[in-house]
């Protein structure tokens, strides 16, 4: 019997699967928020798992990003990974090579066509249509004040709602640049054609960010990444070429595609900018000297501290922390489970927890691992996964508990078989709780420390982030003092001094940093 198709997740991705695929129509959605249970979503009910008996029956697409929770639930009910579920990203319509080729080639040519009426234009580039989270409401502010904005998405789908809520025009860059799309077998450098091949330009931007393809996307077909960077050098040199606009913007500097079009717009001398989520929830960053380490308040700790904020500015920012501390915002959808009980059995009692954060690799400036890496953002590890080694080790000489939890973009590539046995190692907890259970939370780049300093919880950096030298953590940029700060944190974890330095960090973030709120 043929099975039926079941898509578990109904956020954005959902979104994404079923407009890819619109001729595919599910017989079930399904969620573990209850609160969704009982909704339509395109005229189909969605449904609690609990509620569920006919599994053997279903094919199931995981239509969501961190999809390892919902994978061990799916296997508890005896069902098998690529027999009776697959993840939405390894579920896909073949296609060939000369298509995406085709493509890109037409979409070179029409760019002329296009030069009078986006020249001079600001340009975005973001997949953020797939997921919005409140961008699209900012951009279309931005518009409105400073004119001349157009978009070159790079969602692989967009629902017509979302597209007409966005009031800039918008083009759809051709699938080789989509973001998170790419082909998983096969040998693609057969496939190109030798003029292509003859024009692979051998500079040290190009190859990093080939690296950065094919850490981020380890199933991604050989030479795969050679044909998306190709395209992006091509069609970017393009685009400035003819439309020569006054200035880019790029969500997430750290993804190979964008570190192309960051290194030619610096080559012929284009003004670019940076987009990405604020450090504190519920806002986004605009900024001009780079991200994360990179940044004005990282690169210029001391300056930063010194801007002025009012009274009345620092009182906002007070009722601010507060208020995140009730709501528990966060830019992503925590899990809704029993995880917790099952760490709280294996901590051993009466000693102190600490808990590592690992953040993503791929999209923090850390794949590949380079002389900037070092400079700007980890000067220690190379990967979450090196630090989280290195801590286990740490915290069993000193019997501390040890949690580890990497990041949900990075679950699906961390190296379980390195961790050691000591570590509690954790896939899909509610972030909140795990740092209301800790007695110190540990982070090279993850916006944790953010959430944790919020939650009045000691913080230990070990990297460089717009916290870096601010007062409000605890700072180990060398391997031999990481054990020192942890120890330190653990004995000053109620420091009045340092939570009033994280307050006035967040009203000078807000009032010259982050917008939205």
């Amino acid at each position: 019997m043929k099975k039926k198709l079941a898509i578990w997740g109904t956020g954005n991705v959902c979104a994404q699967v079923m407009g890819s695929c619109p001729w595919l129509v599910p017989v079930k959605l399904i969620d573990n928020n209850l609160e969704k249970s009982g909704m339509f979503l395109q005229g189909i009910e969605i449904i609690h798992p609990s509620k569920i008996m006919d599994w053997q029956d279903l094919f199931v697409v995981l239509a969501m990003d961190n999809y390892i929770g919902v994978k061990r639930q799916l296997e508890e009910k005896g069902l098998v990974e690529k027999e009776n579920f697959v993840w939405y990203r390894e579920w896909q319509d073949e296609c060939e090579i000369e298509s995406i080729l085709e493509e890109a080639e037409d979409f070179l040519c029409k760019i002329e066509d296009y030069e009078k009426e986006f020249h001079g234009y600001r340009i975005m580039f973001s997949d953020f249509l797939a997921f919005d989270k409140g961008v699209c409401g900012y951009v279309n502010k931005w518009s409105e004040d400073a004119g001349k904005l157009m978009l070159l998405s790079e969602a692989m789908w967009v629902s017509p709602e979302r597209k007409s809520s966005l009031h800039v025009p918008i083009m759809k860059l051709p699938k080789v640049l989509l973001h998170n799309f790419y082909l998983r077998s096969g040998d693609i450098r057969k496939e190109i054609t030798a003029e292509n091949i003859k024009d692979a330009r051998p500079k040290p931007y190009m190859e990093e960010a080939k690296e950065n393809l094919k850490m981020g996307y380890p199933d991604m077909a050989a030479n795969y990444e050679c044909v998306i960077c190709y395209y992006a050098d091509e069609i970017v040199r393009k685009i400035l070429s003819c439309w020569k606009p006054s200035q880019v913007i790029l969500w997430n500097a750290f993804y190979g595609f964008h570190m192309i079009v960051r290194s030619v717009c610096l080559e012929e001398g284009i003004p670019i900018k940076y987009m990405e989520f604020g450090n504190i929830p519920g806002t986004i960053i605009v900024e001009e000297l780079g991200q994360m380490g990179e940044s004005w308040p990282a690169r210029y700790p001391q300056e930063f501290m010194e801007i002025p904020v009012s009274g009345k500015e620092y009182e906002d920012a007070e009722l601010l922390v507060q208020e995140l501390q009730k709501s528990r915002l966060n830019r992503n959808e925590q899990p809704r489970n029993n995880v917790l009980s099952a760490i709280k059995s294996k901590l051993k009692k009466g000693r102190p927890i600490v808990f590592f954060a690992g953040q993503n690799d791929n999209a923090s400036g850390m794949q590949p691992y380079t002389e900037n890496t070092w400079k700007f953002h980890s000067p220690i590890f190379k990967s979450s996964d090196e630090a989280a080694v290195f801590l286990a080790e740490v915290c069993e000489r000193n019997e501390w508990n040890y949690i580890y939890k990497p990041h949900p973009m990075m679950t699906g590539t961390c190296d379980n078989a390195i961790i050691p046995a000591s570590t509690i190692f954790v896939e899909d907890a509610d972030i909140h709780d795990l740092i209301d259970l800790s007695d110190v939370v540990v982070t090279i780049l993850s916006t944790v420390s953010y959430s944790a300093l919020i939650r009045k919880k000691p913080v230990v950096m070990l990297g460089y982030t717009q916290l870096k030298g601010k007062g409000c953590t605890f700072e180990a940029f060398e391997k031999e003092y990481i054990e020192k700060e942890i120890s330190a944190a653990l004995v000053n974890n109620t420091d009045e001094h340092m939570y009033q330095s994280f307050i006035k960090h967040v009203a000078q973030l807000n009032r010259y940093y982050a917008i939205g709120r």
